[in-house]
């Protein structure tokens, strides 16, 4: 959120950040959205000032419909035009702009935001004698302190996740490897500079699902000389096809495993986005990033 109480990121990031569905992140957001101070987690003003009425009872369709199209009107006093479009007379006019102005055009307004969380990077780079090293670092490695006893099925389950935790930071070290080798040039000249390196290419040499790659690398951070930066500007992500992969990637990974995508559903849903391409092209697309037919996805 921004300073306002706004939300910057978009709903696909939020999804690809908390790897939630579309129905959890609704939920989330419905959660959010019933919390004071009213109005903060929205994308605009708009939605901000409708959240605020919902919560103090107000479902007026015509109010709601002023606020989505003619707020612009009300700031150069267009009385009359307003009353035109929305067919109300003066004292219902007055009446709404009364209680607009009864609503907190910016929800964070009397609220510390606190202190901004610092990203502690997950690998660091040291470069000696024009040599690039790096390591893991362990401080961005969650720790799990066993304080009490647990019985046999806790345990094994804690041991799961920890399993699970190390075998991520293997995957993580492997892909480095590669990734300080290709983009040596990169590190030397102090992000001046920088080789073409697609996820694809270390997925083939590791023998890994670009997915797993693209998972891997995601909300990872480099501390180097110059500056912490994001993993993924290693990486050429700029191209059509690249981001083609992303959408069909996230829309796989949010699905409902009970009634997963077709391959024709996720040219619906591309096509909902902007992106029209064919339904081979996404199977091309599906089976490059490792993923089976929606048959085969099904979980019973």
């Amino acid at each position: 959120m921004n300073k306002k109480g706004y939300l910057e990121l978009s709903k696909i990031e939020i999804k690809d950040i908390l790897e939630v569905n579309d129905k959890e992140l609704e939920e989330a957001f419905d959660i959010i959205h019933n919390l004071e101070p009213y109005g903060v987690g929205a994308y605009s003003l708009e939605e901000c000032l409708k959240i605020q009425l919902k919560a103090k009872m107000i479902i007026d369709k015509k109010l709601f419909l002023f606020i989505d199209n003619y707020l612009y009107l009300l700031v150069d006093k267009k009385y009359n035009l307003i009353k035109e479009k929305l067919n109300i007379n003066d004292d219902i006019l007055f009446s709404y702009i009364d209680t607009i102005k009864s609503l907190n055009p910016i929800p964070s307004r009397g609220y510390s935001v606190g202190k901004v969380k610092k990203i502690i990077p997950d690998i660091l780079v040291e470069i000696k004698e024009d040599e690039v090293f790096y390591e893991i670092n362990r401080a961005s490695i969650p720790q799990i302190n066993i304080k009490d006893k647990l019985n046999d099925k806790y345990y094994k389950k804690i041991n799961e996740i920890v399993s699970c935790i190390e075998k991520r930071f293997e995957t993580l070290d492997k892909i480095m490897k590669i990734i300080i080798r290709e983009q040596k040039i990169f590190f030397i000249n102090q992000g001046k500079k920088i080789n073409t390196l697609k996820i694809s290419d270390i997925a083939n040499e590791l023998n890994f699902s670009s997915s797993t790659v693209s998972r891997a690398i995601k909300e990872k951070y480099i501390k180097t000389d110059f500056g912490i930066i994001s993993l993924r500007k290693l990486f050429n992500l700029d191209s059509t096809v690249f981001l083609h992969q992303e959408k069909i990637l996230q829309y796989i990974e949010n699905e409902n495993k009970e009634q997963p995508l077709s391959d024709q559903d996720i040219v619906n849903l591309l096509e909902k986005d902007g992106i029209k391409i064919a339904r081979r092209t996404v199977t091309k697309y599906r089976e490059k990033l490792g993923y089976k037919s929606s048959y085969k996805r099904k979980k019973y």
